[in-house]
């Protein structure tokens, strides 16, 4: 029921980030190549789970995304407020695919174990997790098939 709820929320948020953007005079081609951007926080991993972590949560979280544009609204910034709303619309497509925020304890927790899939077998350990990121490889999954 919970993974609804943040579905619907996703769905609700994405479409009025859209709406709200479709009132301004920006093209949809800034709008489509700027919606994935928060994903490069995952880059983050590449240095631990610890930093990972922490740089997709701050970048996936609508209080930090809602900042530029409150700031745009305040000041009249048309850009600020294309970030905002860019962003809030990437975290809401986030939430309506079934992501949210990731845990401290395991890069592939809950949310994260149908993007990421480990090529080899063994877990992390509590010790492992504690900033010192495992020799592990990672392969991309697809997670959305488009039958035509």
């Amino acid at each position: 029921m919970n993974r609804i709820i943040l579905k619907l929320e996703g769905l609700i948020v994405l479409l009025f980030c859209i709406y709200f953007y479709s009132t301004c005079d920006y093209g949809w081609g800034l709008f489509l190549l700027f919606l994935l951007l928060p994903d490069i926080s995952m880059l983050g991993y590449l240095i631990n789970v610890k930093i990972g972590t922490f740089s997709y949560n701050l970048f996936h979280t609508y209080v930090t995304s809602t900042l530029p544009l409150v700031w745009g609204i305040i000041t009249h910034s048309d850009l600020s407020i294309i970030v905002g709303l860019i962003w809030t619309a990437h975290i809401g497509m986030d939430r309506l695919l079934g992501y949210g925020l990731t845990h401290i304890s395991h890069p592939l927790d809950q949310n994260r174990e149908d993007f990421f899939i480990p090529v080899s077998n063994r877990s992390l350990t509590h010790k492992e997790c504690k900033g010192v990121f495992p020799s592990w490889k990672f392969e991309l999954r697809p997670f959305m098939k488009v039958t035509i």
